[in-house]
Parts: structure tokens; sequence; C-alpha cells
């Protein structure tokens, strides 16, 4: 073969990150990256890469398709998940601003009084309840009376 004959070897832009802690730039590799897909939640979609200099662990969300198809180019293997685990979505959530409601366990206490208030409203007469709806998205009687 000649040397025309023969197709160059295709360049890909250079795919790197400046790092936070030591402030240098380092290659993405498939030793230092993952990529992490999902296929129902594709905000969730991240990048955990490590920095070669200090070690420092960073997670990218918010991939562009450029990102992935440039980082597949450099070898790097996407991992493929349906949905997000609740550990990523928390973190995607905490980026976005947006806090979920603490989640805690009724205590005995608790689950008394939420008992004794569902037989006070099944003691409760309809007529009480429901006459005093107003708004036009609730339907105006209790689906019991269907």
């Amino acid at each position: 073969m000649s040397e025309q004959e023969q197709t160059p070897e295709k360049k890909y832009p250079r795919l790197y990150d400046n790092c936070n802690d030591c402030e240098q730039d380092y290659d993405l590799t498939p030793e230092n990256t993952s990529l992490h897909l999902h296929e129902v939640n594709d905000d969730c979609d991240y990048a955990r890469m490590t920095c070669d200099h200090c070690q420092r662990p960073w997670i990218m969300f918010g991939l562009s398709e450029d990102f992935v198809l440039n980082a597949v180019r450099h070898g790097i293997d996407p991992e493929f998940r349906k949905f997000p685990d609740n550990k990523v979505l928390t973190a995607r959530l905490g980026q976005l601003g947006i806090t979920l409601a603490q989640q805690h366990e009724l205590t005995p206490r608790h689950e008394l009084l939420i008992s004794v208030f569902e037989e006070t409203l099944q003691n409760c007469p309809d007529d009480m309840l429901f006459d005093l709806i107003t708004d036009e998205n609730i339907q105006p009687y209790p689906p019991r009376w269907i």
C-alpha cells in the first residue's frame, strides 16, 4: 500500500477536565473516568472522574451528547441503567437547588394520632365534610356514593 492509500488516523477533540482543587488540567481516560447513563431520566446522566494529580473525585451532571460521543471515542464505555438510584437523584436535585422533604419513621404516638383522626373522619357525616367544598376540581361527593 502506498502512503496515499493509507487512511489517516482520526483525531478527536481533547477530552479533559480542570480540577477545582489543584487547578490542573488532566485528560479523561477509561482509567480515571466512568460514564453513567439512564434510559428514563437522562437529566441524571453523569460522569465520575478522578484527578490524576490530587486524586480528588468529581461528578459532572448534565452531559451533552457531544461529550458522551467524544468520551466513547476515547474508549470510555458507558454504564447503562433504566433509572438513576436515589443517591444519584438526590445529588442531582441538590445541584439544581431542590431539597427533598426529610423522611422519618412514625412513632407509635404518631400512628395512634393518625388512626384516631381516620376514625373521626369515618364517623363524620359526609354532608358535613362535602357541603363545604367549593373547589371545582374536587368532586362534590365521596367515591362511596357513586
